[in-house]
């Protein structure tokens, strides 16, 4: 079970090819750790920030109260994203869990390579 009925979330329906052209190499990595993940959420470290992105950020940001913002609106996809501060991880993922989501967390493990 990923989530709640009336949620309507499945995110394996979710296109997560889109092509965002000014987020490449996260964006790919993001494609990849979600292709393995499936329905659940993947909170994915982007700097400073964990993001959640498509259906999982349309749904979190419901959840969490989250604003959900867009990235790349100048092309025909925009991505839906919803995110918050690192530091903020534990209170975000206790809201998450307590609400009946089952959450993974992509962590950034040194900078991000140049493209």
């Amino acid at each position: 079970m990923h989530g709640q009925p009336e949620d309507n979330h499945q995110p394996k329906g979710t296109n997560v090819n889109t092509t965002c052209k000014s987020n490449g190499a996260w964006l790919l990595k993001y494609q990849q750790a979600k292709g393995v993940m499936g329905e659940t959420f993947l909170l994915f470290r982007v700097g400073d920030f964990y993001e959640l992105l498509f259906d999982d950020a349309r749904v979190a940001s419901r959840v969490l109260g989250l604003t959900l913002t867009f990235r790349d609106k100048s092309t025909d996809s925009p991505v839906p994203v919803a995110g918050f501060p690192h530091h903020q991880l534990d209170h975000y993922l206790v809201k998450l869990i307590a609400s009946g989501y089952r959450c993974a967390i992509c962590d950034q493990l040194g900078p991000e390579a140049a493209e």
